[in-house]
């Protein structure tokens, strides 16, 4: 597996804490780890709170990929694909309500 920003070839950023007053050490504790066939296209961290209030005490993290159509090892579910994504995506609106 391998995380976004390192699949762009870069070092991912700090996650927690979310708000900028909060306090303890800045960590990057969060990813987004994609293998086979995926392509990271832009990854980011988002910073996401008013003031001293934030969904969650970590930044979330904004990823696109592309789907390479070359010949992988082994076949490739893209449903299976599709449904970890919407999964991620439930999650992350779940934490934030």
């Amino acid at each position: 597996f391998v995380d976004s920003f390192s699949g762009l070839g870069r070092t991912s950023p700090i996650t927690i804490p979310a708000i900028p007053t909060a306090k303890g050490t800045p960590q990057t504790i969060d990813w987004i780890f994609h293998k086979g066939p995926l392509q990271p296209m832009t990854s980011e961290v988002v910073d996401f709170f008013e003031g001293d209030i934030a969904p969650s005490d970590h930044k979330p993290i904004l990823a696109t990929y592309s789907v390479s159509t070359e010949k992988q090892e082994g076949p490739v579910d893209l449903n299976q694909v599709a449904t970890l994504a919407c999964r991620y995506w439930d999650n992350l609106i779940t934490s934030v309500h």
